[in-house]
């Protein structure tokens, strides 16, 4: 399901400020390709939270509302694409906590070490899964 959320850009000084009209929503970059990017992950962290509290989301608006629109006739009117599943996906990192059994002599040498258990078990799960 992609979206195509209508934005508006103006350059400002050093930056670039996008607006979100459908969202009321702002962000920046410094270049436009960088405010662009900001404003994808904006979009999909305001959808994310939406959708987790069970709040409407409003779908995008049709481009040429904005495009036609006077007020911002000075300023780029384009769009960003995003597939909110794909966005949660990639972004949605919700630790789960597991219960790990050591016998007490590795217990010890690990406290000992000061070695993060489950920093470490990450790091080799990745490993061993190729992810």
């Amino acid at each position: 399901m992609k979206l195509d959320y209508p934005v508006i850009v103006r350059k400002e000084k050093n930056d670039y400020i996008v607006y979100v009209p459908d969202l009321d929503i702002n962000s920046f970059g410094k270049t436009f390709d960088e405010a662009l990017d900001m404003a994808y992950d904006a979009i999909g962290n305001v959808y994310m939270v939406r959708e987790d509290k069970k709040l409407k989301i409003k779908k995008p608006s049709k481009i040429e509302v904005y495009q036609k629109n006077k007020k911002y006739k000075d300023d780029i009117v384009t769009h960003v694409s995003i597939d909110p599943v794909i966005f949660r996906e990639k972004n949605d990192n919700i630790s789960v906590r597991r219960n790990v059994t050591l016998p007490s002599w590795l217990d010890k040498i690990v406290r000992r070490d000061k070695i993060n258990v489950s920093e470490f078990l990450q790091n080799m799960l990745r490993r061993e899964l190729r992810v």
